[in-house]
């Protein structure tokens, strides 16, 4: 089977209005070495955004969408894509090799002149392929069947040929142990529902499912439905799409309790208003996987009514895609013991905090939702999930205390996500250079009058420019940068590809921006040399060779540090990570990591923390050179 690409996620990044069209390139990663992958956006296309399908993108922060945006306000983003083979095949796949009993059903040369009859008359255990074409019939199947449509073994998010479509109603009996259902097409049928299904084990698997309206009220309370208390149900690789309810009814999928479930690989698009998926009664095991949910009312619940018996001995979610779901994202609520649950690699949120608001319950909405956490397990592990939720952060997480361990998605997946921050101009004359500074990791700060050491406003800025950089100083952290103990705030700006450092009064909150000249250390961090570049250009026996021989990088080449540093400022690429002199040599070090994740940097510092020189160090560098200077419990820290 062929593997899809991996997206690799770029860093997040933050914008503010008119600023600058921004530009960058979505990459992924093909395990089996093919060529260039094809790039599709999964969430709704952000004002100002637009993407190739080679993964170029820009996105216009002049947009007029965001005219409106306040000082100091800002809007969230949320760009989620998908990475596919870009080289299609001229012919679409085929279905794998039918069995040799098979009996072929409908088309002209079927001998029976419905599916019905032709169900009746297969025995149990029977295989039956239903040839491509519509059939305008409801189905009751009453004993052991498999029913494969033209499209069998082929999901149903693939290119694909003509499709079997089964247009009404499909019930299966409990009087059935096990039914299969592949490559099927089920469209709507009257009563808003198109299969219920009553046996005791069942797969539905590479077939479309697309509800419409009722003609009255729903049959049952999903587009596929199952009874109490089923021993196996299998999901996978299908497509759900239908009508948005906005009285929350019905689900797309709704399972009544199973010895064991699995969910996986389907594609749910703005399927019912009660739930994309629902759960209740006991499961010994249910797993929920590699499902992509674009709309409808949640993403997942599971919840008991108080006549019910029901638990979940243990809950799997993971590696799920849920965008713009109308309420909360996973949801676990009334009477719902859960015995041991883990939810991981999960992207859940809203493309934009705009986005159809009044089809949203903004102040309701949730990522993960938990009524009651006394019933929930003490191993209740949930980490690694990116939750994003634009209107309240404080309403992420629901019910559980939880480590902030879910501010990105951790997964191995052809879907990817970044997030674009854009905050509204602060005209020049609303600035307050006094104003106390709000120091939360990752936050954007106005610092209106950082110099560097010899005084020069934001390092050299062009005037034009001087204002956006001001804007853009992103909150790094606080490090030690002298010997002294001390701590400073550091600033990253990707506007003016620079870092700074500022002593930060503790009980004002404020900065003394005439601290940046001799023994100060609120200022601008210098510009230095590449010790390689100044040596080939100081060899005067050989220019432009180091004394060893080889050949000395040049200035503002691609092996020139500095070079890399400015250009990784540039792209807001680096995170401060800890601060010491870790070979104890009477130099201060910060050591940075690199967002990408590619390599880590160490930047070495002057006595009044000005930079000396910084050099790039791989993974394996960064750990030998601190397990060799006694360091190996700070690796931690770094990474």
């Amino acid at each position: 089977m062929s593997l899809q690409p991996l997206a690799l996620e770029p860093n997040d990044l933050r914008t503010v209005v008119d600023a600058p069209v921004l530009f960058g390139q979505l990459i992924s990663q093909d395990p089996e070495g093919g060529g260039p992958a094809e790039v599709k956006l999964l969430s709704r296309q952000p004002p100002g955004f637009a993407l190739q399908a080679d993964g170029r993108w820009s996105f216009d922060p002049s947009d007029s969408a965001y005219d409106s945006l306040a000082p100091g306000a800002s809007r969230l983003l949320t760009v989620v894509f998908e990475v596919k083979e870009s080289a299609q095949p001229p012919w679409l796949p085929s279905p794998p090799p039918l069995p040799n009993d098979v009996i072929r059903v409908g088309g002209p040369a079927s001998p029976w002149a419905t599916l019905q009859q032709a169900i009746d008359a297969a025995p149990a255990g029977a295989v039956l392929w239903i040839a491509p074409g519509t059939y305008e019939e409801s189905l009751t199947i009453r004993r052991d069947l498999t029913l494969l449509g033209a499209n069998q073994g082929i999901a149903a998010g693939s290119p694909r040929g003509p499709e079997s479509v089964i247009r009404g109603f499909v019930k299966v009996l409990d009087t059935a142990e096990t039914v299969t259902f592949d490559g099927l097409s089920f469209a709507p049928s009257g009563n808003g529902s198109n299969l219920r299904i009553e046996a005791a084990s069942s797969q539905l698997r590479n077939s479309i499912i697309t509800s419409g309206p009722p003609s009255g009220g729903y049959a049952y309370p999903g587009f596929v439905s199952y009874a109490q208390q089923r021993r196996r149900v299998e999901v996978e690789n299908n497509l759900f799409a239908g009508i948005l309810d906005l009285e929350r009814r019905p689900s797309a999928l709704r399972i009544f309790g199973s010895d064991s479930a699995l969910i996986r690989g389907n594609i749910f698009n703005n399927t019912g208003g009660a739930g994309n998926i629902g759960t209740s009664h006991v499961f010994h095991d249910l797993t929920i996987e590699n499902n992509l949910i674009r709309g409808g009312g949640q993403g997942f619940f599971y919840y008991n009514q108080p006549i019910w018996t029901g638990r979940i001995d243990t809950l799997v979610i993971r590696d799920n895609t849920m965008l713009d779901v109308r309420w909360h994202g996973i949801g676990i609520y009334e009477r719902a013991p859960i015995g041991k649950a883990l939810v991981s690699g999960n992207l859940i949120g809203a493309s934009d905090a705009s986005t159809d608001p009044e089809q949203f319950i903004n102040d309701d909405f949730v990522n993960l939702y938990v009524l009651d956490p006394a019933q929930s397990a003490q191993d209740f592990t949930v980490v690694g999930n990116e939750l994003v939720n634009p209107w309240n952060a404080d309403q992420r997480v629901v019910g559980l205390a939880l480590a902030d361990l879910n501010d990105r998605v951790v997964r191995s997946s052809s879907i990817g996500t970044f997030s674009l921050r854009i905050e509204g101009r602060v005209p020049s004359g609303l600035r307050d250079p006094s104003a106390p500074l709000d120091l939360q990791p990752g936050r954007t700060c106005h610092l209106p009058g950082l110099r560097d050491f010899d005084g020069i406003l934001h390092g050299g800025a062009p005037e034009a420019l001087k204002d956006s950089i001001a804007a853009d100083y992103r909150f790094q952290g606080l490090f030690s940068l002298r010997r002294d103990g001390l701590k400073q705030a550091v600033f990253t700006n990707r506007s003016s590809g620079r870092w700074a450092s500022a002593a930060v009064d503790p009980l004002t909150r404020q900065i003394d921006y005439a601290d940046n000249g001799q023994g100060g250390i609120t200022r601008v961090v210098g510009i230095y040399i590449d010790i390689l570049v100044a040596e080939g250009e100081q060899n005067t026996a050989r220019p432009g060779f180091l004394l060893s021989g080889e050949k000395a990088p040049e200035r503002g080449g691609p092996f020139d540090s500095q070079r890399r540093f400015q250009n990784d400022l540039n792209n807001d690429n680096l995170s401060a990570r800890f601060s010491g002199d870790f070979d104890n040599d009477g130099i201060q070090e910060l050591y940075w990591k690199v967002n990408d994740g590619t390599s880590f940097l160490r930047s070495l510092l002057h006595d009044d923390g000005n930079i000396r020189y910084a050099n790039y160090q791989s993974r394996d560098q960064m750990t030998s050179y601190l397990t060799s200077n006694g360091n190996a419990d700070l690796i931690a820290s770094v990474l």
